[in-house]
C-alpha cells in the first residue's frame, strides 16, 4: 500500500512513518521546508516539502491511503485562533476533500481527546459520542474539523477513520511535556516536582499508538460515514503512580517532590477514554 502522510516529521507522523516504512508501506511524507524527522529513521520515505494546500494530484492521486497528523497548536505549541482554524479546518479539510476527489480508498485523521474538554470530567470513560465542549483554539479547531470532516465523509464512497489519541509519551516527545522532562530530571540526577498527582489518565506509548493507526489502514469503514475511535492503553493511573514507575526504572537518584506544584487552573482530575470499539 502506498500512504501519503501529512505531518511526518512530528512526535505521532514520525513514529507512524518508521513503523510503516519497517512494515514495507510505500511512504509519502509531507513536511515544511527546512524540517526534520524527530524520529531516528532506518530507511527514508519519498519527501515533498510543501503546505497542506500544496500537494500535487498526481502524487496525492498516486496513494491508496492519506493519514493526517499535521496540526498547528499541539502542546506544547501557542497558536492563534486564526491559525489553528486556518490549518486545522480550512487547509486540512481541503486536503481531505482533494484526497476523496482523486479516489484514495482510505483517510485516517489524527484527532484529540481535547477536543472533548470539559464534557470529559462528567465521564469515567468518555465514549466517543460525548459532547464537544473544548477550550482554547487548538481544541476547538481539532472539534471543528470532526464535525467538518463527518459532513464529507457523507458525500463520500471511501473509508474514512478519525482517531482520538489520549495521553501518549514515549521518543520525540517535546521536553516540555510531563514524561520527557521527568526523564530528564531523572536521568540528570534532579529532584523533580510536580502536582500532588491524583489526576486519573490513560498513558500509552507513542509506537502503541502509532501500531493502531497502521492498523486502522486494513479496515475498511462504511462509506457515507466518519468512523471515529478513542485511542488509548486501557489502564487507569494516576500521574503519581505513572511518575513513580518511570523514576524507579530509570533509578533516579533525586527525589520525586509530590505535592510541591499546584494543580492547574480547571485541571481534569479524571480523563480516561471508553475503548470500543478497539482498534
Amino acid at each position: 500500500m502506498r500512504v501519503f502522510v501529512t505531518g511526518a516529521t512530528g512526535f505521532m507522523g514520525g513514529h507512524f512513518v518508521k513503523i510503516a516504512l519497517e512494515r514495507g508501506y510505500e511512504v509519502v511524507a509531507l513536511r515544511r521546508k527546512g524540517s526534520a524527522s524527530r524520529i531516528q529513521l532506518s530507511q527514508e520515505p519519498e519527501w515533498l516539502e510543501a503546505g497542506l494546500t500544496e500537494v500535487p494530484d498526481d502524487l496525492l492521486g498516486s496513494c491508496d491511503a492519506l493519514v493526517h497528523f499535521a496540526a498547528q497548536g499541539v502542546s506544547p505549541q501557542v497558536t492563534s485562533w486564526d491559525t489553528a482554524f486556518d490549518v486545522n479546518v480550512q487547509q486540512s479539510i481541503k486536503l481531505m476533500a482533494q484526497a476523496d476527489q482523486l479516489g484514495l480508498s482510505h483517510i485516517v485523521c489524527c484527532g484529540s481527546c481535547f477536543e472533548y474538554g470539559l464534557s470529559g470530567a462528567r465521564y469515567d470513560h468518555i465514549p466517543v459520542d460525548a459532547p464537544l465542549e473544548p477550550i482554547g483554539p487548538y481544541a476547538a479547531s481539532k472539534a471543528a474539523f470532526a464535525l467538518a470532516l463527518t459532513a464529507l465523509a457523507r458525500s463520500s464512497d471511501h473509508s474514512w477513520t478519525l482517531i482520538r489519541p489520549f495521553h501518549l509519551y514515549g521518543e520525540g516527545q517535546d521536553e516540555s511535556n510531563f514524561w520527557p522532562s521527568l526523564r530528564t530530571a531523572a536521568l540528570s540526577g534532579k529532584d523533580f516536582a510536580m502536582t500532588p498527582g491524583e489526576q486519573l489518565r490513560d498513558y500509552m506509548p507513542v509506537e502503541d499508538a502509532a501500531m493502531s493507526f497502521i492498523k486502522s489502514l486494513a479496515r475498511s469503514g462504511s462509506s457515507g460515514r466518519l468512523t471515529t475511535v478513542n485511542l488509548g492503553s486501557g489502564q487507569t493511573v494516576t500521574m503519581r503512580e505513572f511518575a513513580e514507575k518511570w523514576w524507579k526504572r530509570w533509578e533516579a537518584t533525586g527525589s520525586l517532590k509530590i505535592g510541591a506544584l499546584p494543580y492547574r487552573n480547571h485541571e481534569s482530575m479524571r480523563f480516561v477514554p471508553q475503548l470500543e470499539p478497539r482498534l
